[in-house]
This record gives structure tokens, C-alpha cells and sequence, in this order.
């Protein structure tokens, strides 16, 4: 079994594209290290994260983003159990969202090639966070 924390949250300052495939550079290496998989998702200030694996480390990663200065308004949005990883493959899988355009062809691409790897419950509740994103995003 492994556990899945999606959360949504607000950073403090905007980050530079250069900044965020820094970090997620970075969050690639301790993710692989701790056996997490996930996606990060990032749009201006806004920030959507899947987070799966083992549960201590997941939950220890989640708590650690709780406190980090970085963030403000964190919501958890998914916090389950499941016997699969939606994101098996990504350590932290990196996508800046830019446009409506490119939100419309990330959620159709990503709802195709995950439509038939997860349970029909999960992929309503990450396409409907996804969506939810993208409009608070005004994507």
C-alpha cells in the first residue's frame, strides 16, 4: 500500500521558472532518495503537488511543507491510500502552466495517459483538483 497527499497551496513570493526547475531539480534527488513519486504543478503564486509512497516518508514530506516558509494556504485536498502510484515513474514530475492553452492540452494529455493506470474514483478526484487549479489560476 502506499499513501497519496495532494495538496494545494499559495507561495509567499513568485518564483522565477529558473527557481522552480531548480527546486524541483532538487526535489527530484531527495524524492528518488525517499521513494516518493508525484507531480508539482505551479502557476504564478499558485501550487498543486501530488505526493505518493510509502506513508512515513509521504506524511514526514507533507509536515515538512506545512511548515516551510515558502508556503501559505495550504489545503489538503487528498489524503488516501491506494494500492498503485498514479506517478510511479516521476520523482517529481515538473509542469509550469502558463496559459489557458497549454492547461487545456496538459489536463487532456494527462487525463489520457492516466485514464486507464488509476482506480475511476482517483482520476475523478485528481482531474476535478486539477480543474479546480486551473481555475483559481485563472488558467
Amino acid at each position: 500500500m502506499i499513501h497519496r497527499i495532494i495538496y494545494r497551496s499559495k507561495a509567499t513570493e513568485e518564483l522565477t521558472d529558473s527557481e522552480l526547475r531548480s527546486l524541483a531539480m532538487f526535489a527530484r534527488i531527495r524524492n528518488k532518495a525517499a521513494n516518493i513519486s508525484g507531480l508539482l504543478l505551479h502557476h504564478n503564486t499558485q501550487v498543486m503537488q501530488v505526493l505518493e509512497g510509502e506513508p512515513e516518508a509521504v506524511k514526514a514530506l507533507y509536515a515538512k511543507i506545512e511548515k516551510d516558509s515558502r508556503h501559505k494556504d495550504i489545503s489538503l485536498l487528498v489524503n488516501e491510500t491506494s494500492e498503485d502510484r498514479i506517478f510511479e515513474d516521476w520523482s517529481m514530475g515538473y509542469r509550469p502552466l502558463d496559459t489557458s492553452a497549454e492547461m487545456d492540452k496538459f489536463f487532456t494529455l494527462t487525463r489520457e495517459a492516466l485514464k486507464d493506470m488509476m482506480p475511476n474514483d482517483t482520476t475523478d478526484s485528481l482531474k476535478e483538483n486539477i480543474r479546480k487549479f486551473s481555475e483559481d489560476s485563472n488558467l
